[in-house]
């Protein structure tokens, strides 16, 4: 009723090996994850690197920096919209009457204790 010695060490070895894959297989997805992760943040590195010392060399040979045009245009185009906005919604507001010194009466404020 019991299963050989053959057959003990071959299941044992068939679950070992199965452990060994598995641990492989999440080691490597592991180190993938890592890898991709570390070659995004050394990718972004760089780049900030290299325009760092783009601008060091050009400060240091005497050039000025170039003005961001777009932008400068993107944000006066913005500011344009938003005081054209601004001065529609106050034009449509109706006036109220303004207070005048007649329309202010004292009132008197007694303390109860």
């Amino acid at each position: 009723m019991g299963r050989s010695k053959a057959a003990k060490a071959q299941q044992v070895a068939e679950d070992a090996w199965d452990t060994l894959v598995s641990g492989w297989e999440t080691a490597r997805d592991r180190t993938g994850d890592f890898s991709s992760h570390t070659q995004d943040r050394v990718g972004t590195v760089t780049d900030e690197a290299l325009r760092r010392a783009t601008a060091a060399y050009e400060a240091l040979a005497g050039r000025r920096n170039k003005l961001p045009w777009g932008l400068l245009i993107a944000g006066v185009a913005v500011g344009a919209v938003a005081g054209f906005v601004a001065a529609t919604v106050v034009n449509r507001v109706p006036d109220f009457p303004a207070l005048g010194e007649e329309d202010i009466t004292d009132t008197d404020i007694t303390r109860t204790a």
